[in-house]
């Protein structure tokens, strides 16, 4: 019993020696985790915040394309876009404009979400008159009249230069800028559609995201007591780094207080469309900020944590590089010691107490302890058993009066339910696998005896299961349906609506009688009714006709649609026919498309998964790298033309983790033998 009382002395000296001695190196990865973890989760808000206001860009742009935009009629695009701005607080205003002058603005208070306001410009019919209409949407107030303004939409950035934006680059960001009504600073997202035959002319769709909206999250993210987070823009021209994520503060308590803090300009002040002249790190009067931000620098903005003093404290900050379009985000974290030191020392002064007084007990009570350690440990040993033939149930309390008895038999009970949870977290998993081997066999099984064409598919969900779908079905009459479609999302959600789609798609099918546009206007009235408020799907449906080597396709929603025609080695890039399915119903689709297929042609149909897989520069696939693949391979049977394509996309991400689902369907012609 000396020997134990010696040995648990000698361990106990040895443990609270290293403990000591490591306790700064323990500080140091702790405030380098915690800034890692921080600057991660700040990095995924602002890609929430810019990748939600591209995809409604481009959204807006497919509208433009169907048809259903028009500056003019507010009360039809308040029906679209006040929807759309209630999902994403982020989003404080849009625009839709044309090249006659016409601009049509949705804007949300930034400080009442239930005021909202319309403007509708018609600068070359009404020179500087305009529509202005502004109502509460929780009291049902409406005030409106027309009134004096000297305005163009032609002449704002957003609209100049999205006339610039090309198909490998749709949208377009503009720095941090005055906006024209709230003189807010602010950044706007806009891309263009140009009417192939000229009518209506060129038409812009712009959202406009408020940057204290970054603000709102960081000044809410609690890093640590007394850690903070904030987010700072470089300017291109100046290398000058202004804050445009406040850190927590109470001083930024309210949106009202952020908007003041930002708005370093005043309001009065402000020229619209001008560089939005934010305030300077060391302008707020928080020392971290200020000290962090110089350090930094004086460091050659170093993307490793780094140590700095403020007032004799010692702080650890790291700096974290976000690029959105010509804008380079820092995303910022300060963490002081103070937050880890005071809890390891108590550590250590905890330990050095119960070292002694274990050390003083082992000696006074060695011979009593020998004794009662045996049925405890005995019970122990029992459940233990218990546990290896796969009993997980509580068993009864061990009682014991020493406290390193209590303290294994918890660690076992904890062992005990660490299991059960291990068992349950299994379970989860092989209900997924489950769930996944199910969407699996949604899918076709063996491509479709098709005389004349070759027809293949492929599907490669991001997670366990995905949201795209694809299918193809022999009708009665001898001809092959076939679709493509892709739900917003990814993950278990998106699955469950792919099987209603699935469902839908076959039991509106028929026997191939009626027309392509009815079957797809079937389709999408029974989605409307079952989907949730804001979900939607773009899909491509067709029929192949093998007697007379045609296809009939229409796009509801979906692009680009890929058709490289042989005889010419022309390669056709059509946009979509109409709208999602699922966004309103009683819609009346347009006629399909009628496709001659000579020996050689082939038709190309992916979900965007393809064409915005990105690499580690953020730098996407791109649908022009997807055109030219297509005619480089054009020859390939669809099956091996598809493996191919994934192998060049992977290529591309250089071993990025795959964001989005993948699925395409091809869809040849037989080439003649020679």
């Amino acid at each position: 019993m000396t020997d134990l009382v010696v040995l648990l002395a000698f361990t106990s000296f040895v443990i609270l020696i290293a403990t000591w001695i490591t306790g700064a190196e323990t500080i140091e990865q702790l405030s380098t985790s915690l800034i890692e973890r921080t600057s991660l989760r700040t990095e995924g808000q602002l890609q929430a915040f810019f990748g939600d206001v591209r995809k409604k860009v481009l959204t807006g742009q497919a509208w433009a394309a169907a048809g259903i935009l028009d500056a003019t009629d507010y009360e039809a695009m308040n029906k679209l876009f006040v929807p759309i701005l209630k999902q994403h607080p982020q989003l404080s205003s849009m625009m839709v404009a044309n090249s006659d002058g016409a601009e049509y603005l949705l804007l949300r208070d930034p400080l009442d979400p239930h005021v909202w306001s319309n403007r509708i410009v018609q600068a070359d019919a009404w020179g500087e008159r305009v529509f202005n209409r502004t109502w509460n949407s929780e009291t049902g107030e409406v005030d409106e009249g027309f009134g004096e303004l000297d305005y163009d939409p032609r002449k704002r950035i957003w609209y100049e230069r999205a006339l610039d934006t090309t198909a490998a680059e749709p949208v377009y960001w503009t720095k941090p800028v005055i906006f024209f009504v709230t003189k807010d600073p602010g950044i706007t997202a806009s891309t263009q559609w140009d009417n192939p035959d000229g009518t209506p002319g060129t038409i812009v769709v712009a959202y406009d995201l408020l940057l204290m909206d970054i603000s709102r999250f960081t000044t809410n993210l609690e890093v640590s007591k007394h850690g903070k987070a904030f987010v700072l823009v470089e300017d291109n021209d100046t290398g000058e780094f202004n804050v445009v994520g406040l850190p927590r503060d109470e001083r930024f308590h309210s949106a009202e207080a952020i908007r003041k803090a930002l708005t370093f300009v005043p309001p009065d002040a402000a020229v619209a469309d001008s560089a939005a002249q934010l305030p300077p790190a060391d302008s707020l009067q928080v020392p971290a900020l200020t000290a962090a931000t110089q350090a930094w620098m004086t460091r050659g903005q170093q993307h490793e944590p780094l140590p700095f003093s403020v007032d004799g404290e010692n702080w650890w900050a790291g700096f974290r590089l976000f690029q959105q379009g010509p804008n380079r985000f820092w995303i910022g974290v300060v963490v002081p010691e103070q937050d880890f030191s005071a809890g390891i020392r108590r550590q250590q002064v905890l330990l050095l107490g119960l070292v002694i007084g274990v050390l003083l007990i082992g000696m006074i009570r060695a011979v009593t302890l020998s004794r009662r350690f045996s049925a405890p440990i005995e019970s122990l040993v029992r459940q233990s058993e218990r546990i290896s033939r796969g009993n997980l149930e509580p068993q009864t309390t061990i009682v014991s009066d020493m406290e390193e008895i209590r303290r294994l038999a918890e660690a076992h009970d904890n062992m005990r339910e660490g299991l059960q949870s291990v068992i349950k977290l299994e379970k989860l998993e092989r209900d997924l696998d489950i769930a996944r081997e199910i969407q699996l066999g949604l899918l076709p099984q063996q491509s479709p005896q098709t005389p004349e064409f070759e027809i293949a598919g492929w599907n490669r969900p991001a997670d366990k299961t995905g949201g795209d779908y694809y299918d193809w079905l022999v009708l009665p009459n001898g001809k092959t349906l076939f679709t493509l479609a892709d739900v917003a999302g990814h993950g278990i959600g998106p699955a469950l609506i792919v099987a209603v789609y699935r469902a839908y798609m076959r039991a509106t099918a028929g026997d191939g009688s009626c027309a392509l546009r009815d079957v797809i206007g079937r389709l999408n009235d029974l989605l409307c009714a079952d989907m949730p408020e804001g979900r939607f799907i773009t899909a491509v449906v067709g029929v192949v006709r093998s007697e007379d080597c045609l296809v009939e396709l229409l796009s509801a929603g979906h692009a680009p649609l890929l058709f490289y025609e042989s005889a010419t080695c022309t390669l056709h890039n059509w946009e979509a026919d109409d709208l999602p399915l699922g966004i309103a119903g009683g819609l009346t689709f347009s006629d399909a498309r009628q496709i001659p297929f000579a020996p050689g042609d082939t038709l190309v149909l992916t979900t965007d998964g393809f064409f915005e897989a990105t690499n580690a520069a953020d730098e996407p696939y791109g649908i022009e790298a997807l055109e030219q693949f297509i005619r480089d391979h054009h020859s390939l049977p669809p099956d091996e033309l598809i493996q191919r394509l994934y192998q060049d996309v992977e290529k591309h991400v250089a071993g990025e983790v795959q964001a989005d689902d993948l699925t395409a369907l091809v869809i040849k012609r037989t080439v003649e033998p020679a």
